[in-house]
């Protein structure tokens, strides 16, 4: 389900709307390890189309870290370097 939410067109209403649930899934520890690496990988997708949104992709990341999850460690990673060469 993140997988396509990142990839359609939204107002700026809603896609403050769909980065809220984004943000639960991907911060919430008990949903499960890939339903919160997916969110992580659209929350930086949709902060490439937007660029405006990128603080709020900078607080998740500062949330995340410290779970020290193998997983959301090595997608936090990997999309950071992304970022960084965008």
């Amino acid at each position: 389900m993140a997988h396509v939410v990142s990839r359609l067109e939204w107002s700026k209403d809603r896609i403050e709307q769909v980065l809220e649930v984004v943000t639960l899934w991907a911060t919430d520890p008990t949903e499960s390890k890939i339903v919160r690496v997916s969110a992580l990988q659209t929350l930086f997708e949709i902060a490439m189309k937007h660029p405006e949104m990128e603080s709020k992709r900078h607080d998740i990341i500062l949330k995340l870290k410290p779970e020290n999850v193998p997983s959301l460690t090595s997608k936090i990673r990997k999309l950071t370097t992304q970022w960084q060469k965008k």
